[in-house]
């Protein structure tokens, strides 16, 4: 959350770059002794594809595990990311065969990675993240001479953004992670920040901070 002073000096700007659409088919568990969440959206396709609420959960963060657990399923969280993930999982060894409950943009190779590791897992596509065109008043934000301050969550939405159209504006960027860093950095921002941890209130943090710097330099106080 943007302190008041900071928020009043903003202008926001909501233009989402993907709309997430439930694309697998019903099932059930098959055999699985556990399911794996690496992220809400997978939990929500989930929630409505399966009805089974008994298996164990085990997901990346805390947001995908709340919403697990607000679905009915007894959810432990593994790790903040990908890396994370596998590397709780390896030494947890929880009862295999798992099902990694996944979206068709994926990365980490988690399914293959665990199994290779000995902890036998597959996936299953439960949804798709399909994209959209900036609104009308993001793209004039982006052509215009104010500073741009941009988000960006995931590798996917980082490409989705750097293919969005010509940017002109002072931008910004906020990345999750350094896999999302990788991606936009071709863009040479005039600053790009990773967020302390992969989650949602670093990455408030992180807005925060660098919207202070902007309009501290918006200003003409310097960036120090």
């Amino acid at each position: 959350m943007l302190s008041p002073q900071v928020l009043a000096a903003t202008e926001l700007c909501i233009s989402p770059l993907m709309e997430v659409c439930i694309t697998g088919d019903a099932f059930e568990p098959g055999g699985a002794r556990g399911f794996i969440f690496t992220s809400a959206n997978g939990v929500v396709a989930a929630s409505v594809l399966t009805a089974d609420r008994t298996l164990p959960c085990y997901c990346v963060g805390k947001a995908t595990t709340r919403a697990a657990e607000e679905a009915g399923w007894p959810a432990r969280q593994r790790g903040e990311d990908a890396e994370s993930l596998i590397s709780g999982l390896l030494q947890h060894r929880p009862m295999p065969p798992l099902l990694h409950l996944r979206g068709e943009h994926a990365h980490g190779f988690i399914a293959k990675r665990l199994t290779d590791n000995g902890l036998k897992t597959r996936e299953a596509v439960v949804y798709d993240q399909r994209p959209r065109p900036l609104t009308v008043r993001a793209t004039e934000a982006m052509a215009g001479a104010l500073a741009v301050i941009a988000p960006l969550f995931s590798p996917r939405s980082a490409q989705l953004f750097m293919e969005a159209g010509a940017i002109r504006a002072p931008l910004h960027v906020v990345a999750m992670s350094p896999a999302v860093a990788d991606v936009v950095h071709r863009l040479q921002p005039r600053s790009l920040t990773i967020a302390d941890q992969p989650n949602a209130d670093a990455m408030a943090q992180a807005i925060e901070n660098v919207a202070a710097q902007v309009c501290r330099l918006e200003r003409g106080g310097g960036g120090g």
